[in-house]
């Protein structure tokens, strides 16, 4: 056997994929049915020592455009690679997907065995590829093809448990290899790169579940975000560009809705969605300073940061009883009965241990104040009325946390709004 021969015969662990390429993968998730839950497409730029990546996804579930794009290197965290969102009416899941380089921990010959990570691997050859066959102590099955030339994953196949045990398949098949000119590749690494440093100048994480920018944000984006897309950023670039716009209206319609919240005086009563019932009105709390937390308190699927709903009852535990009040309100889905809704809210409760009573509002109170989906914003809430009932803070989606001191900006409006 010549000696190149040998070298296609035996791929060593430390082999690298080969730079310069663009690999287009497309990919299906289906549940145990063999229905389709997402279909995706994984972009993934090779170069020396890295492969740069995005994802398109459709189905149940998606990211935003800020979370469909990173950085692989062989040390790279789990949050910075590549993954599905898939989300049902019952939980929300983050779904793994491989890096396109297969990294076994021994050469790949026929025949050869090993373990790791809890799973049990073995080598098969047809030709022209490797086949590598694991099984877990579960029984779940995944098969990577691999090309005999270099570790580049050809298709996968792997079985999944996600949820409370739902099984589902997930398939990834290489659809389209081309390489790429040298401009191109150094024009593609700066693009990824600076969008890579643009999030993390925005302070955004790698894996978020929704992007609210405020304004000097939008302008960064407006000013940053490039117009000639390289290989695989299309479809990312598109949907940064349409995010800033439709926030860009709704920040307007959201900041007019404030406006005219402020200064107003609600009155309602509420029936409390607590286990114990009973019932709260505008006169109870009267005298005292109020938090008003409007959110679909559903307990499925549950997600972070639950409407933040930890981080208020840490505020609630804090703030004198005599003087200040945090309530819950339950603003239920149009589909959703107000019976059903106190149901989830309770469970909710019971699942966070929370301390502050919880309300179920029939739809007059949000009316009332103003409901921010109306103006395509959307749930939490926060509204902070002063001892006469009066609304001083007016406050759409999740605020930034404090590490020692959590929901701060919140506490410090709370504080001035407490009667002397």
């Amino acid at each position: 056997m010549s000696t190149a021969l040998i070298c296609l015969a035996l791929l060593a662990p430390a082999a690298s994929l080969e730079p310069g390429w663009h690999h287009r993968y497309e990919g299906q998730l289906t549940d145990r049915d063999e229905n389709v839950a997402k279909q995706f497409t994984l972009n993934c730029i090779v170069t020396a020592g890295s492969v740069y990546w995005t994802v398109e996804e459709q189905g149940a579930g998606q990211w935003p455009w800020s979370s469909r794009y990173g950085k692989w290197t062989p040390d790279a965290p789990a949050e910075s690679l590549p993954a599905l969102l898939l989300k049902t009416d019952d939980f929300t899941s983050v779904i793994e997907l491989p890096s396109p380089r297969f990294a076994a921990p021994k050469t790949l010959e026929l025949g050869a065995v090993w373990s790791a990570n809890g799973r049990n691997y073995k080598v098969g050859k047809t030709k022209g590829e490797w086949r590598v066959s694991s099984r877990n102590a579960y029984g779940a099955a995944e098969e990577f093809v691999v090309a005999e030339d270099q570790p580049l994953i050809r298709t996968l196949r792997r079985d999944l448990v996600v949820g409370r045990g739902d099984r589902y398949q997930l398939n990834l098949q290489l659809a389209d290899s081309q390489r790429l000119e040298t401009g191109d590749i150094e024009s593609a690494q700066r693009q990824y790169e600076l969008l890579i440093g643009l999030r993390d100048e925005l302070k955004r994480p790698a894996r978020v579940r929704e992007n609210q920018w405020t304004k000097e944000q939008m302008a960064t984006l407006k000013s940053s975000l490039p117009t000639d897309p390289a290989p695989g950023l299309k479809a990312v670039l598109a949907a940064a560009a349409l995010d800033v716009r439709e926030q860009g209206t709704r920040s307007n319609a959201l900041k007019e809705m404030n406006t005219k919240a402020i200064g107003k005086v609600p009155t309602f009563v509420l029936e409390l969605a607590k286990l114990g019932g009973g019932s709260v009105s505008s006169e109870q709390l009267r005298g005292r300073a109020v938090v008003l937390h409007i959110w679909t308190y559903q307990s499925k699927p549950l997600e972070e940061p639950y409407g933040q709903v930890g981080y208020l009852d840490f505020l609630a535990r804090k703030l004198p009883a005599d003087k200040a009040a945090v309530l819950g309100v339950v603003a239920h889905r149009p589909d959703q009965s107000a019976k059903d809704a106190a149901r989830e809210a309770r469970k909710l409760i019971q699942f966070m241990n929370l301390g502050f009573p919880v309300a179920v509002d029939d739809g007059a109170l949000l009316d009332k104040l103003g409901d921010p989906r109306q103006a395509g914003g959307g749930l939490p809430l926060f509204v902070v009325l002063d001892p006469a009932g009066k609304v001083v803070h007016y406050h759409v989606g999740h605020y930034e946390v404090d590490r020692l001191e959590g929901l701060k900006e919140l506490a410090e409006i709370v504080e001035r709004a407490l009667p002397k």
